[in-house]
């Protein structure tokens, strides 16, 4: 069963985070949430700019997780 709790996933890397901030799977989590959120609200025809927001945070994300490990395959 998948739970689809972005929201409380994304507060719980972020938690992870905070204690490993050089974690860079933790930032490539923490992206994937963000990216799923963004889709959701998407799918549910949200206001643009909560869609940006989202999509902004979450490359974000994904750019720390680079910095971080540029030799990842997920990167």
């Amino acid at each position: 069963m998948e739970l689809q709790d972005y929201i409380k996933a994304s507060v719980c890397i972020e938690h992870a985070i905070s204690l490993n901030e050089y974690d860079h799977v933790l930032h490539h989590m923490k992206g994937m949430a963000l990216r799923q959120q963004t889709y959701r609200i998407m799918e549910d025809g949200g206001p643009l700019p909560d869609i940006l927001e989202l999509a902004q945070q979450s490359s974000i994300s994904f750019s720390r997780a680079r910095e971080l490990n540029p030799d990842d395959e997920h990167g």
